[in-house]
């Protein structure tokens, strides 16, 4: 309690002092009018504060009071959850002492029935205290859990944001600007820490409890005892971490992931600063592989054929879901009022909730909108695969080149203006070395192109992930709910029918980019292998050294990320499959309604 103190007072002084020094660098910028306040404040016409300086002063005051007020009540707010953990960890170390005290009973040379019973009676109230402790943090842990992950959440993207701002400007441009973010980054970060430095005082007060009960003198006591005790052992063996939001744990651990996480988001906005233009680096890539002789053979050929094929495959999987819903809406559609399967607005004099033949038109424009909708759709989730299949095909083509560099050039006899002659074992040397530093640049260049390939759709394909995952989960639950008796109803099993036809657009759409982004990575390992095996030994010192270079860069895995973490290749697709699965499980857990209706089905 003394140590929360102590750090409660130091976490609240951060909020006065950057309020204070955010008032002092509000009234040093006001020099003319219009006085502009830090935070947004209404006033009436005759408190005019933007032009009357000794009104803006006031102002800025009434706001200075009011926001130490708000940050108290938020400190206070943030502190409930590590007050509760630290009592926790705190009981969890007056317990081990406790049971520790239990020696000196099991030291004591008159054994005997009562002996037994006197420590027997103790063990089993130290069991009870501990069940006691636990249920306390578990109800503590679900009442903090929505603040903390709240925290969490605001509190990295404030931190991001902020280091982002500071990076636009140098100290020289406005040094108490400059200085008023960083004491504003200070409470921000405490705000995550100060949690997960008490949540992580509760794993390890809980390990140490294990550990210290563990080396009293347990091998004294009775049987009875020691069965009582292996209980408590097993039972206090279990980790103990708070968790917050269903996966954040609330340790020292996570934090240091959520600042590499806020980095990680502050370096994609720096990057997306930027502005890579990767239309332009295509068209350098092009160019150069043009003026090298690097055509589009047989490797990328083949691959455009196949995203062409996929392209077909995913986009007719649009129109046939929106025609199906379109075919369920009308049958459904029985007697008014008509519902659309779209939300749709429309003029008083066009009432389709009235009117068959207009609730019909009205369906067919949803229908016709969607399929646009759709198509774009699908083109612009098609722009990452295209440019990842470009990628492949290139490396495949640059691969097969430098493995035949030696066949190529293997032969030492030129035609030069209708004479033939003998080339020299140098000229041989120098024209290889020269194609394989083409070679090098251009596979400088796919690297390139790769990366601003990434940076551009990177935010797409996360997106697409992250909404995908949550519909498809959504959908299986919602077909969970229909029970069987209601399948005999001939619109309930196309309903079912049409919610099974929407998951697999959305499948695909997560499916799609994982495989292009996987035949990336082997196009690159692939790359890396077909170079080595090609007869690089048969060149010259400067060759050999050259060709070290490019396979060292090469043997470097090519893996395309998404939102900063996810690795867009198949593994994780299997992975976001397990997840939906889980997030699935857990829905109908909560809702408990299938197990209810499988025990009526069984009495």
């Amino acid at each position: 309690m003394k140590a929360i103190r102590k750090v409660f007072l130091m976490y609240w002084s951060t909020c006065p002092t950057s309020i204070t020094l955010a008032f002092a660098i509000a009234l040093k910028d006001a020099q003319s009018p219009p006085f502009m306040t830090q935070y947004k404040i209404y006033s009436p016409t005759f408190f005019n504060f933007e032009q009357n300086y000794l009104y803006f002063v006031i102002t800025e005051i009434y706001a200075l009071i009011s926001a130490q007020f708000a940050s108290t009540s938020a400190v206070a707010m943030d502190f409930l959850a590590v007050f509760f953990f630290s009592i926790g960890a705190g009981l969890l170390e007056e317990l081990a002492s406790r049971i520790a005290e239990i020696e000196n009973v099991l030291d004591n040379e008159n054994s005997g029935k009562d002996h037994d019973d006197k420590t027997i009676d103790e063990l089993n109230k130290c069991i009870l205290i501990h069940a006691k402790i636990k249920k306390f943090l578990v109800s503590a842990q679900n009442l903090v859990s929505p603040i903390i992950i709240i925290q969490v959440v605001i509190s990295t993207a404030v931190i991001c944001m902020t280091c982002y701002t500071i990076s636009m400007f140098s100290p020289a441009d406005g040094a108490s600007v400059f200085f008023r973010q960083i004491t504003y980054m200070i409470p921000m970060g405490l705000q995550i820490f100060i949690p997960c430095y008490y949540g992580n005082e509760i794993m390890i007060a809980a390990e140490r409890f294990s550990m210290d009960i563990f080396h009293t003198k347990w091998y004294n006591g009775c049987k009875k005892f020691r069965t009582a005790f292996n209980t408590l052992l097993i039972h206090a063996s279990q980790p103990l971490i708070m968790i917050s939001g269903v996966l954040f744990q609330v340790t020292l651990e996570n934090f240091v992931a959520v600042s590499r996480l806020s980095y990680k988001f502050y370096a994609v906005m720096q990057n997306m600063n930027a502005k890579h233009d990767i239309f332009a680096d295509l068209r350098d890539l092009l160019e150069v592989a043009s003026k090298n002789q690097i055509k589009f053979g047989h490797f990328m050929k083949k691959r455009m054929k196949k995203l062409k094929i996929v392209f077909f495959i995913y986009w007719s999987t649009c129109p046939f879901t929106i025609n199906l819903a379109f075919i369920t809406a009308i049958m459904a559609a029985k007697e008014p009022p008509y519902m659309t399967h779209y939300k749709l607005y429309a003029p008083p004099f066009f009432n389709f909730e009235q009117n068959y033949s207009y609730f019909i038109l009205a369906e067919l424009y949803a229908k016709i909108g969607a399929e646009f909708a759709a198509s774009t759709a699908v083109i612009l989730d098609f722009l990452g695969c295209f440019f990842f299949s470009m990628g492949a095909g290139l490396l495949e083509e640059l691969g097969a080149r430098i493995a035949n560099i030696e066949t190529e050039l293997k032969e030492k006899i030129t035609i030069e203006n209708g004479l033939m002659y003998h080339k020299t074992e140098k000229e041989h040397d120098n024209e290889t070395v020269k194609e394989l530093k083409k070679c090098i640049i251009i596979h400088a260049k796919i690297k390139k192109f790769l990366e601003a390939a990434q940076s551009l759709v990177s935010p797409i394909i996360y997106i697409q992930v992250v909404i995908s995952t949550a519909v498809i989960c959504m959908t299986c639950y919602t077909i969970s709910m229909f029970s069987s008796r209601q399948f005999s109803s001939y619109e309930s099993v196309w309903a079912v029918l049409r919610q099974i036809t929407y998951m697999m657009p959305m499948g695909l759409q997560i499916f799609i980019p994982c495989y292009f982004g996987n035949e990336i990575m082997i196009a690159a390992e692939k790359f890396s292998l077909e170079i080595f095996h090609s007869k690089w030994y048969d060149g010259s010192i400067e060759y050999r050294k050259i060709f070290k270079t490019l396979l060292t860069n090469a043997s470097q895995p090519l893996v395309m990320i998404s939102g900063v973490l996810f690795k867009v290749t198949l593994e994780n697709f299997v992975v976001i499959a397990q997840l939906t699965y889980k997030y699935y499980a857990v829905m109908q857990n909560m809702n408990g309604t299938s197990g209810m209706e499988n025990m009526k089905g069984g009495d």
